[in-house]
């Protein structure tokens, strides 16, 4: 029988995986991040209020980075600790990308622009969306980034390297977006 486990005290908001499946991280309304290893509870991490993440790899050490309210940061999921911590841009964060480990950061901002961070450092700014970006995802080689919003209806594809638009699609309206790379 599958046995249940009550992770949360509230509504959980985000839930990833890492690669390779072994890790779950959840993401709560009630300001918790939990780590799953193996489909077993390991770690709690308790923040002002967790707004977004992307669990992340890279060389063998698997990490979690989390938007909370006041900053931008990455953490060790093997022992807990705070790699880095940058301060977050200001308003809500829903959602980031995240490239080669925490290398390449992509972080939604309030004014409709994204926020490229390098290695936990802010590095630049993409302006091109009229609203909020809702969605977003680095291709396989994190040379171009996907983005997109409901309420202009485009689908911007950025190149990364000389950090322009590369192309604008119109997108069929929809209530809710999303958007992904293959990783093929």
């Amino acid at each position: 029988p599958i046995q249940k486990q009550k992770l949360h005290d509230d509504a959980i908001v985000h839930i990833d995986f890492d690669d390779s499946s072994e890790w779950i991280v959840t993401c709560s309304k009630d300001h918790n991040a939990k780590l799953l290893g193996k489909l077993r509870y390991l770690e709690s991490y308790n923040y002002d209020y967790v707004v977004g993440f992307e669990t992340v790899n890279y060389t063998d050490t698997a990490t979690v980075v989390l938007a909370t309210k006041g900053s931008l940061c990455e953490i060790s999921l093997s022992d807990g600790k705070v790699l880095w911590a940058s301060p977050k841009p200001e308003g809500y964060v829903n959602k980031l990308a995240c490239h080669n480990g925490s290398e390449l950061i992509a972080v939604p901002a309030a004014d409709s622009t994204i926020l490229l961070y390098k290695n936990g450092v802010m590095d630049t700014v993409l302006r091109g969306h009229e609203d909020g970006v809702d969605d977003l995802s680095f291709n396989l080689d994190g040379s171009r980034l996907a983005s997109i919003t409901s309420s202009d209806n485009n689908l911007i594809i950025w190149d990364i390297t000389n950090k322009r638009i590369e192309r604008t699609l119109e997108a069929t309206p929809s209530i809710e977006r999303g958007v992904m790379y293959s990783k093929d």
